[in-house]
């Protein structure tokens, strides 16, 4: 059963045949169907399968008769590939399928897919009322759909291509995820598919999402067939095994990769081998490779040999051979991509065993390898007998770097940024994606709260790694690596406590005033400059030109607002208490250098970080009553910020810029973007 009729399978001179009842008219897919039997012929392209149709006393039949392709099937490489070549044939026919899904795939003997159900096919170019499917449509398509009420919807020969890349990628999907995006698709929410499909498409590799991106904006443009379909595959054969799991053939989506055009511009000097023996990365520049060029040994890999312990070039013809010549597997990397398909960075695999770790673990003296090989002397300049407490290391040498997740506007996230600066401790900063998933926090407890500074500490061995919460990150650092030389809270337990209270009474009043404050200054002047904060997930945020952008960031604009209650500023007087904490900050600056105590403290760091939104708020910042509050907090940064200068993000900078722009473009000097004070 479909949208608009019912399949019968039926028996006609003893041949099965399957016949479509629809309300649409009946002859079109069979007209189709000649047309590209025809161009078939004409060109010998006796590779290519396509579904028979037949005309018999008015009824349309079609044979063979198979099954329903089942999800699990999907990713397997030859099946892709027989659509793709289905497809190209009606492309070139000048025909835009529209209706590219699962369930209009027919497999026939678990051996042959075709591709089905032409009947909502247009021509490229076509304006008008939409006919196709809604899960897997083009973003675009989407839009205008949303924005015209699904009259005025175009069709390009790009939008089956992206159709078939986002009927891969949802196929992971978990059940619930699922069953939300059918429903938004039956009930044609196509405004809310394209939000709840975003945030599924951000577990997958940035890569795959740029080109899928790219053809998006280009999909007007793609009229080259060949180039289009080469355009298309990136992410499939693009040696991150996106598929994962192998079908019956024991087939992912990187098997039998010399069939495909892989060798596309996305994949090479990436950092990572689309063929198996490597012969894509073999020219990369910055790799330990340049030891054999340099020797002028071409087409070799540089290798550590694991028994002999000699370093050398190993010849590409050893690469991908099953037999492992090279420490860390480094010339059989398939091992762990198999294994670890998402953890990019396991690649390196331990001898003797399955396990694979990150570069991050080598020569961090702790054992992660069973036959100690991450620890080799051959890798490690100390050596692994050298690891021992009595031996004087760099903290930096001897922790693993603590995982940062922050929100790059946050000022709390700044606070935990300083912080961590300033006691010398390594970290690996990750952006969190308040919009979708970020890597890495499956691993944190489900009631964790997200929209705050979170760390994930490897160094912890108890099972509580991850905190959340600026100050209480601050204590946790503070205790936990005591032996760094600058400590933020005083050994006197009376003034260590006044410093916990000045941090928990400032993050609940100032923290939260100046975050109203500074959200009101911005999307004020213009809610367009969310397009800086979405930019770097969604590139399309950025493209004023980009249907996406004019039709979401208003509404992500009212969305901010709504959850912190921007809005009601003049309500709950929040200009007014701010105004009262910084003459009272300012009172107690006239009698002292610091907050708490003679000495800097986290007070006086939790203090900087949350006022320093105030800066970009005139009605603060120009106010000649709160110049000793500026005036401190620049000192302060320039004696204990190791980022003094360079403390404004991206999106300050970018705000920034934005003004002036915004002045150029008005020819005044008189433009007043106080509108706190107003």
């Amino acid at each position: 059963r479909g949208a608009v009729g019912m399949v019968y399978q039926i028996e006609y001179q003893n041949i099965q045949y399957a016949m479509k009842i629809s309300n649409k008219k009946s002859t079109k897919e069979y007209e189709i169907a000649e047309k590209m039997k025809n161009y078939i012929n004409e060109h010998s392209l006796l590779d290519v399968k396509i579904m028979n149709m037949f005309n018999i006393q008015g009824f349309i039949l079609s044979r063979p008769v198979g099954k329903l392709m089942d999800e699990n099937q999907l990713c397997q490489k030859k099946y892709i590939t027989q659509i793709f070549k289905q497809l190209t044939i009606g492309h070139k026919l000048g025909l835009v399928h529209r209706d590219i899904r699962i369930y209009n795939l027919i497999l026939f003997n678990d051996e042959d897919v075709y591709l089905i159900d032409w009947d909502s096919s247009t021509y490229n170019g076509f304006n008008g009322e939409y006919e196709g499917s809604f899960l897997t449509a083009s973003t675009s398509v989407l839009a205008e759909y949303e924005l015209t009420r699904g009259k005025q919807v175009s069709a390009y020969y790009a939008d089956d291509c992206l159709s078939i890349i986002y009927m891969l990628l949802l196929f992971n999907c978990t059940k619930e995820e699922k069953i939300k995006l059918k429903k938004l698709a039956r009930d044609s929410s196509a405004g809310m598919l394209i939000v709840e499909r975003e945030e599924v498409l951000q577990r997958y590799p940035k890569e795959a999402i740029d080109c899928l991106y790219e053809i998006e904006q280009k999909r007007a443009s793609l009229i080259n067939i060949d180039d289009l379909h080469n355009q298309s595959f990136p992410q499939i054969c693009n040696k991150q095994l996106d598929m994962i799991e192998p079908d019956e053939y024991n087939e992912i989506d990187e098997t039998n990769c010399e069939d495909l055009p892989c060798a596309t511009r996305y994949t090479y000097f990436d950092g990572l081998w689309t063929r198996l023996d490597g012969n894509d990365a073999i020219k990369c520049l910055n790799t330990w490779n340049d030891q054999c060029r340099q020797n002028n040994i071409s087409l070799s890999h540089y290798c550590i040999d694991p028994y002999s312990r000699d370093m050398g070039c190993l010849p590409i013809k050893y690469a991908a051979d099953t037999y492992v010549h090279c420490l860390g597997a480094t010339n059989e990397q398939y091992h762990c991509q198999e294994k670890y398909p998402l953890d990019y960075d396991k690649r390196f695999k331990c001898w003797n065993s399955s396990i694979c770790i990150s570069p991050l673990q080598l020569c961090d003296c702790h054992v992660d390898c069973p036959f100690e090989d991450d620890e080799n002397d051959l890798l490690c300049r100390w050596g692994k007998n050298q690891c021992h407490p009595d031996i004087l290391l760099t903290m930096t040498e001897i922790i693993q770097r603590i995982r940062f997740y922050t929100i790059q506007w946050s000022h709390y996230c700044d606070k935990v940024r300083w912080a961590l600066d300033l006691k010398e401790i390594p970290y690996e900063l990750i952006n969190y994606n308040p919009f979708g998933k970020t890597k890495g926090l499956e691993r944190a407890p489900k009631t964790m709260p997200k929209l705050m500074p979170m760390i994930e500490d490897p160094n912890n061995k108890d099972d509580n790694q991850f905190h959340y919460d600026s100050t209480p990150i601050l204590l946790y650092l503070d205790t936990q690596y005591s032996q760094s030389s600058t400590s933020l809270f005083p050994s006197s337990s009376e003034e260590r406590q006044q410093v916990i209270d000045t941090c928990l009474h400032l993050d609940s009043t100032l923290g939260l005033y100046a975050r109203h404050i500074a959200y009101a200054q911005i999307l004020t002047e213009s809610p367009s400059v969310l397009s800086l904060v979405l930019r770097e997930k969604y590139p399309w945020a950025n493209n004023p030109y980009d249907i996406r952008s004019r039709l979401f960031i208003p509404v992500i604009a009212a969305f901010i607002i709504a959850q912190y209650q921007v809005h009601r500023i003049r309500e709950e007087q929040i200009k007014e208490k701010t105004e009262q904490i910084l003459l009272d900050i300012g009172d107690q600056l006239r009698r002292n250098d610091y907050l708490v105590g003679k000495q800097f403290s986290a007070a006086d760091l939790t203090f900087c970080s949350l006022v320093k939104l105030l800066i970009r708020a005139p009605c603060f910042y120009d106010d000649r009553r709160f110049q000793i509050i500026f005036d401190y907090h620049e000192r302060i940064r320039r004696n204990y910020d190791v980022a003094y200068p360079n403390i404004d993000n991206d999106l300050e900078k970018n705000i920034d810029k934005h003004r002036i722009q915004v002045k150029i473009n008005a020819k005044t000097s008189d433009l007043n973007p106080n509108v706190m004070c107003t």
